[in-house]
């Protein structure tokens, strides 16, 4: 019996020994490899505690100002699987670090990925709008706004853009269409208003038909 228990120590010790022989890095491309094949088994996704992990070390270089090693980082937790999940906690802040990179391209694609799985979030056709205005697109900036104003046709802010927008094209007619959703909203306000004439004016039109239809509004 004894004799019996000694032979089973000693096929241990060289079971032991031979895998602790093994190069660091073999044993590690090992293991690696295991874990590959174990995920696509299971068809796997990283787990809550590791997005979260990601997203908080990807915030904590974001208040930091190290934005490159932020995008990295969101760029890992994509990668990861963590993209749609945590939409909300990913692609606005993403798409801010590019912005502050000078990345701005990138930025444009990082915030349209964001709305296929934010459609309702006002906060980033906010951004989105923005960015797509400094890179001169024009027509993208547009989309991102009449999206936003879709969720809430009352929001004063983005007919405010909306205006802008078309001003700085030179798009009078299109601007007074949007002047006139405004007024609607608020009559009275100077701005709209002042607007409305020098959009009038630069049409050729008298300017004073902007001060008649405020008045038959409100006499």
């Amino acid at each position: 019996m004894k004799y019996k228990i000694a032979l089973s120590f000693l096929g241990i010790a060289f079971v032991l020994v031979s895998c602790g022989d093994l190069p660091i890095d073999n044993q590690i491309d090992n293991r690696n490899s295991s874990q590959d094949t174990a995920k696509q088994i299971i068809g796997y996704t990283s787990s809550d505690v590791e997005c979260e992990q990601l997203l908080s070390s990807a915030d904590i270089y974001r208040r930091n100002g190290s934005y490159q090693d932020c995008v990295n980082t969101y760029n890992m937790s994509i990668s990861e699987g963590c993209g749609e999940r945590y939409a909300i906690q990913i692609y606005q802040w993403m798409g801010r670090s590019y912005i502050e990179l000078s990345r701005l391209d990138s930025a444009n694609y990082i915030f349209k990925q964001g709305l296929k799985y934010l459609k309702d979030d006002e906060n980033l056709y906010e951004v989105a709008a923005w960015n797509a205005g400094m890179l001169g697109n024009f027509d993208e900036q547009i989309y991102f706004l009449d999206q936003w104003l879709a969720l809430d046709e009352t929001n004063v802010e983005v007919l405010e853009e909306m205006s802008t927008a078309y001003h700085d094209r030179g798009l009078y007619k299109e601007q007074i269409v949007i002047l006139n959703q405004w007024l609607k909203l608020q009559p009275a306000n100077k701005k709209a208003n002042g607007e409305k004439k020098n959009a009038y004016s630069m049409l050729g039109e008298d300017e004073f038909l902007v001060d008649k239809e405020r008045w038959e509004i409100e006499p």
